[in-house]
């Protein structure tokens, strides 16, 4: 859910709002989103936004695996690939790593 206060969000509700049932909020197609990204950076793709909020909210140790699902709408598998890119584990466990390092040292 995004938060009302978010830029944007209100021009999001009102065009909902104007959307009949079982309508598109947006009626633009796969072609005319595809033009429109390349117009705005010829090096995006439609899928890079995702990739990018969702590889971000992975990075983050507070966020388990179930709130980006249920964020996303996606499933655990797609997001652990995610994660794997966030690079989270990896240093979660050099975190941890280092912690018996220096527990070992200091014996």
């Amino acid at each position: 859910m995004l938060h009302v206060s978010l830029p944007y969000v209100d021009l999001i509700i009102q065009q909902w709002k104007q959307t009949q049932p079982k309508q598109r909020v947006w009626p633009i197609t796969e072609w005319d989103s595809w033009n429109i990204m390349k117009c705005l950076d010829a090096k995006k793709y439609l899928h890079f936004f995702r990739f990018n909020r969702i590889t971000e909210l992975c990075s983050n140790p507070k966020m388990s695996v179930a709130d980006i699902c249920s964020w996303t709408g996606l499933t655990p598998i797609t997001i652990n690939a995610y994660m794997e890119r966030s690079g989270r584990f990896i240093r979660e466990t050099a975190e941890k790593m280092k912690e018996q390092y220096l527990s070992i040292k200091a014996q």
